[in-house]
């Protein structure tokens, strides 16, 4: 969680920095990134960069969505892994067994008073 927050600390001082630049500069900048930096600056980034970043352990990395309450982010996850996310399977946390992945994560939402996320799962849920 420490690294989280502080990769989430750096991003947002490294957005702020380039804000501040000319906008021709910031294309230059930009290219020096890493892809795995990059896809967290914006939407389109995230399009382009997303699928090309393995997270380990993966179940962290959505953990993190809920707790950061990143709306965003668990939409496009929920529509790439609908399918898989609906499917029969038996998680275990901290005494509460959940069928399906889509049920831990609406855990998980209640447990960090996540409620945009808690919404998009109860929308979801119900479509």
């Amino acid at each position: 969680m420490l690294h989280t927050i502080l990769y989430d600390t750096l991003h947002d001082k490294i957005q702020k920095e380039i804000s501040y630049l000319p906008k021709d500069i910031h294309g230059n900048i930009i290219q020096y990134i890493p892809y795995h930096t990059k896809y967290c600056l914006n939407k389109t980034y995230f399009h382009i960069f997303h699928k090309s970043i393995t997270f380990s352990p993966y179940e962290g990395y959505v953990r993190n969505i809920i707790y950061t309450n990143s709306t965003f982010v668990l939409k496009e996850l929920l529509l790439s892994n609908c399918n898989k996310w609906k499917e029969k399977n038996k998680y275990l946390y901290k005494k509460v067994r959940c069928d399906t992945f889509i049920s831990l994560l609406n855990t998980w939402s209640i447990e960090y008073r996540s409620n945009d996320c808690k919404n998009l799962l109860d929308e979801f849920i119900g479509s």
